[in-house]
């Protein structure tokens, strides 16, 4: 669904131009910046006595899941580093006889 300020601009410029465009090339002017649109998500009403289902959405990069944990998975691979700085040391190996490892 579009933003209704940002339609209304874009027909605004089909209007002055006078000429025709194709119906993509109006949907890639939209879908090309994601602050022209917005993406409404519904879930059908659950059966009777079944656990609603919800989504999950991560907050840096607006994804949606379905599962928890799959949004939790997507945080630690793809955005771990902006709330952890990551260091690799690498350091000697433990001295001294152990039994089991």
């Amino acid at each position: 669904m579009p933003d209704r300020a940002r339609l209304a601009l874009v027909v605004r410029d089909i209007q002055v131009s006078r000429r025709a465009f194709p119906l993509v090339e109006i949907a890639s002017r939209f879908l090309g910046r994601e602050d022209l649109y917005a993406v409404k998500l519904e879930l059908p009403p659950p059966a009777a006595g079944a656990e609603r289902q919800t989504f999950v959405q991560c907050l840096e990069c607006r994804r949606v899941f379905r599962r928890r944990a799959n949004a939790e998975a997507h945080i630690l691979n793809d955005h771990l580093d902006k709330f952890f700085l990551i260091e690799e040391n690498e350091v000697e190996p433990p001295t001294g006889s152990f039994a089991c490892v």
